[in-house]
C-alpha cells in the first residue's frame, strides 16, 4: 500500500528538506494551495488535494481540506482498515504524515490589522487536521513546525521512512500544545493575553471570543475546582498512554 503525506503550510521554511526524504521513501506528497505551488517550484511531483477530494478550492481557499477523503486518510488506525470493502468502495486512502502549521494568528493580530484582515487569520482546516493527526499518532506523524523537521528526517532515514512510536506520540503532544495555544491568543487566554491588550477593534465582531474577558474570574474559579477536584482523585488520572509516559515534545515550538 502507497505511503502518503499532507503537507498544507504557512511557513515554508525548509520544507523542501522534508518533501526530499518522504520522496526517497516513495511517499506520494499531497498539498494544497500554496504549499503546492512551492513544492512544484522546487521540483517535486505533487497531487493537489483538489485531485484528490475531487472538489475545488472554494470561497478563496477557505474550503480546501475539510473533507472525507482527506480526513478518513488520517484517522484510520491501521493499514488494514484501508483494505475493508467500505473504505475501498468510498475511495479512502491512508495518509501517514500530516505536515501542517497554522496561520500567523498571532503576528496578524500584532499588526493591528483591521476587522476583515483578522477574521482571515483565524485557522479552520488546519487545527482539524492536527487534531486527527496527532489522535492517530499510533500511525501517524504530525509535524507543526519546521524545528521538528530535522529529527523527523534522521527518524525517517533510521526506521525506514516510519519514525517510531515514541518520536510520533511526542510530536502529537506538540501538535495539542500547538493549537492550545493559537486557541489561547484566539479567546483572549493566558498564551495571548498580552497580544490581545491592544485589540479592542475585534469586540465589534457579534459572537467574537476575543473579547470573553468579562468571562475570566468564572473560568478561573472553573479550573480551580477541576485542580482540587483532581488532586482528590489522583488514581483516575491517566498518568501513561499506552506503555510509555506522555510528557514532553520534541521540539519547542516557535
Amino acid at each position: 500500500m502507497k505511503r502518503r503525506a499532507l503537507l498544507s503550510v504557512t511557513d515554508k521554511s525548509h520544507l523542501e528538506h522534508v518533501a526530499a526524504v518522504l520522496e526517497s521513501f516513495d511517499f506520494e506528497l499531497l498539498a494544497s494551495g500554496g504549499t503546492a505551488r512551492y513544492l512544484r517550484d522546487n521540483g517535486f511531483p505533487v497531487v493537489g488535494v483538489s485531485e484528490v477530494t475531487g472538489f475545488p478550492e472554494v470561497f478563496g481557499g477557505r474550503v480546501k481540506t475539510l473533507h472525507p477523503l482527506i480526513h478518513g486518510g488520517i484517522l484510520g488506525k491501521t493499514h488494514e482498515d484501508f483494505t475493508t470493502p467500505e473504505a475501498i468502495g468510498l475511495g479512502l486512502e491512508p495518509i501517514d504524515v500530516v505536515v501542517v502549521n497554522l496561520y500567523a494568528f498571532e503576528s496578524a493580530l500584532a499588526q493591528g490589522l483591521d476587522e476583515d484582515a483578522m477574521v482571515e487569520q483565524i485557522d479552520i482546516g488546519g487545527p482539524a487536521m492536527l487534531r486527527a493527526a496527532a489522535k492517530n499518532y499510533h500511525r501517524v506523524t504530525v509535524l507543526t513546525s519546521p524545528n521538528q523537521y530535522e529529527e523527523f528526517i534522521h527518524e525517517c532515514r533510521a526506521n525506514d521512512g516510519q519514525p517510531p512510536l515514541g518520536f510520533r506520540r511526542r510530536c502529537a503532544l506538540a501538535a495539542f500544545r500547538r493549537f492550545q495555544q493559537a486557541e489561547g491568543v484566539a479567546d483572549g487566554d493566558d498564551a495571548g493575553r498580552e497580544l490581545l491588550e491592544g485589540a479592542d477593534h475585534l469586540g465589534a465582531i457579534p459572537g467574537c471570543p476575543c473579547r470573553r474577558r468579562e468571562r475570566r474570574g468564572h473560568q478561573d474559579r472553573r479550573q480551580k475546582e477541576r485542580r482540587g477536584s483532581l488532586k482528590e482523585l489522583p488514581h483516575e488520572l491517566p498518568s501513561r498512554v499506552g506503555n510509555a509516559e506522555w510528557t514532553a515534545a520534541p521540539e519547542t515550538l516557535g
